[in-house]
């Protein structure tokens, strides 16, 4: 009787330990399971550290269409081409509804339909049970060549795990939270978008904008993303690029000693970091500090009238009526601060790239100093960006700051 006493009590104080370690078992076999592994494979290749495996194109297309849901999910379409090239079109609940544009590096939208295709999406299919109640409906499609294949994402439980990781990544890669709507911070539910005068807007029950105090304003579900405002900008951008192309208003003939200054700060990650000027005579100087390829100061000439022009599209873009853009919506990212001088005043602007509502005429401005410099000779460059050495071996750089020597192709 004692001996089966004891046994019982053994067998019972076991009965935890095992459900504990069957359970992690479980666990374990999920994530090493074939959905659980394809979608950590899509992930890791997406990694800027990996190279991407082949070329597919500037006619290769990533689209995704998210049609909404029963309560206040945003609604839109966003296209995401091998060129880079993105368009945006919202429907509902979104702060800008006409068709937008804004590009990405090439190398980007390339990684990204590398690994749909690396991870079989064309053979990716939706489970045949019941959607999700209330569910937000999203088609995402890939098309390379002449073939094309999509899935339906109607939130139903078993639907592949990846297909959730690869609408977040075209979400990411295109932006899309800088055309819908942020959180508000004074104590209130109701997400807005911002007007052009500053007021704020809100969305009725058919998604449409309504002023603030308007009545019928519907807040948004308990899932939908922290989103941001879209800020017009179309007007300074439009001057500024038919300026740079010579086609404008008589150019100002600015002093040999004017500049534009651009300086690119760290981020959490390997972002070059460099100051780089622009002077009215044509001079360029490039002073490296961090992951560039040659941190020792550098001069060059570029044509002066092409200077000249840079310098006016500025001025005439109305540079000295913006200002800081500083705010972190988003961590670990660089900032690109630029000065504009006439050779006797000078106005600065500082752009934190984690801040999402700035104007788009920001970026372009950054890329005109960038381009006309020619700073990409000093920079990392390829798939994975590495300085190339005199003997033509490339290095690339860890976190920490370190060269690594790349391995012979």
């Amino acid at each position: 009787m004692g001996s089966r006493s004891w046994i019982a009590r053994v067998l019972t104080a076991s009965v935890p330990f095992v459900v504990i370690v069957t359970a992690f078992a479980a666990a374990v076999a999920w994530h090493m399971s074939a959905p659980g592994r394809q979608a950590a494979r899509f992930h890791r290749l997406l990694d800027d550290d990996q190279p991407v495996a082949h070329d597919y194109g500037d006619d290769a297309l990533v689209t995704m269409e998210r049609l909404g849901c029963r309560d206040a999910c945003p609604s839109y379409s966003v296209r995401i081409h091998g060129s880079g090239e993105i368009e945006f079109e919202g429907s509902a609940f979104v702060c800008v509804k006409h068709p937008l544009g804004d590009r990405v590096l090439r190398v980007t939208a390339q990684r990204l339909i590398d690994a749909m295709a690396r991870i079989d999406f064309d053979k990716l299919r939706r489970p045949p049970r019941a959607a999700a109640a209330n569910a937000s409906i999203t088609v995402t499609s890939l098309r390379i060549g002449g073939a094309g294949h999509g899935i339906e994402d109607d939130g139903a439980s078993d639907m592949p795990p990846v297909v959730g990781e690869i609408e977040r990544q075209i979400d990411r890669v295109a932006g899309t939270a800088r055309w819908k709507r942020i959180p508000r911070n004074d104590g209130e539910h109701v997400p807005f978008c911002p007007g052009p005068d500053g007021s704020k807007h809100v969305f009725d029950a058919d998604g449409q904008l309504v002023p603030e105090d308007a009545a019928g304003a519907v807040p948004p579900p308990s899932t939908a993303p922290s989103t941001a405002r879209a800020v017009p900008g179309a007007g300074r951008a439009q001057a500024f690029e038919r300026i740079l192309a010579g086609d404008g208003p008589p150019p100002i003939a600015f002093p040999d000693g004017a500049f534009v200054a651009l300086r690119r700060t760290a981020c959490y990650g390997t972002c070059p970091i460099y100051t780089v000027q622009v002077f009215g005579s044509g001079r360029v100087e490039f002073k490296g500090e961090r992951f560039v390829c040659d941190e020792n100061p550098a001069a060059v000439q570029v044509d002066r009238v092409a200077a000249q022009r840079l310098l006016n599209a500025l001025a005439g873009a109305g540079f000295a009526s913006l200002h800081d853009f500083d705010r972190e919506d988003a961590t670990d990212a660089p900032s690109a601060n630029l000065e504009l001088s006439d050779g006797k005043t000078s106005h600065k602007i500082s752009h934190y790239l984690g801040m999402l509502d700035v104007p788009p005429e920001l970026a372009l401005f950054e890329q005109s100093v960038d381009r006309l410099a020619g700073v990409d000779r000093w920079l990392p460059s390829g798939d994975p960006r590495a300085c190339r050495r005199a003997d033509g071996t490339r290095d690339r750089f860890t976190r920490d700051g370190t060269r690594q020597p790349l391995p012979s192709p």
